[in-house]
């Protein structure tokens, strides 16, 4: 027999936002912890590995909201990142997997976009132009940094690295509402 325990833990909830599984780890709950963590970098990595890194791209709408949020607290004016394209929508599930999406997103933007000098934003390069790596600016003649994956490929990789942030939400919100499971000792071994 066993009866259920309900409990409130939002420290779990954060250490599993910020890692996934080490909320369940903080828990005690080690071998889940593991299945959690491979489980959700799995599928986020493998997600990276199908669709590229552009698999993994906020737009900077994120981060301009962060931006924004901060100014906001210190009285500043709020520098705007504007990019091409992105996909947010996705972006809002992908995030989910913690810092790691964050910083995949960052990469992307700050490593393999270019500055269109003309509109001022950040987009992915052309084929036929490269990236200059102090300023960002298209460099003619060269190869891009990077490409994003035509077709399915692309699709594959950011739906696996979007399902990735949602399963770790639901790993968020398990550690967060823990129910545990307690076995009452029966005596005399019985079943």
């Amino acid at each position: 027999m066993s009866s259920p325990t309900h409990s409130f833990q939002p420290i779990a909830g954060a250490l599993a936002f910020l890692v996934p599984g080490l909320g369940h780890w903080y828990l005690g709950e080690t071998r889940r912890a593991v299945a959690i963590c491979v489980g959700v970098f799995g599928l986020f990595f493998g997600g990276l590995m199908v669709g590229g890194i552009d698999a993994v791209d906020s737009g900077q709408f994120f981060a301009n909201k962060a931006r924004e949020v901060a100014a906001r607290f210190t009285g500043g004016k709020p520098e705007r990142v504007r990019a091409e394209g992105g996909d947010p929508i996705w972006f809002a599930g992908q995030m989910f997997v913690g810092p790691t999406a964050f910083v995949v997103d960052q990469i992307h933007h700050t490593s393999f976009k270019v500055l269109d000098p003309a509109t001022g934003m950040w987009r992915s390069a052309n084929p036929t132009e490269g990236r200059d790596p102090a300023t960002g600016r298209p460099v003619p003649g060269q190869a891009p940094p990077s490409r994003r994956s035509i077709g399915r490929p692309n699709e594959i990789g950011t739906l696996m690295a979007t399902i990735a942030g949602m399963m770790n939400l639901i790993c968020i919100i398990d550690a967060v509402h823990n129910t545990r499971r307690r076995r009452r000792d029966v005596a005399g071994g019985g079943a």
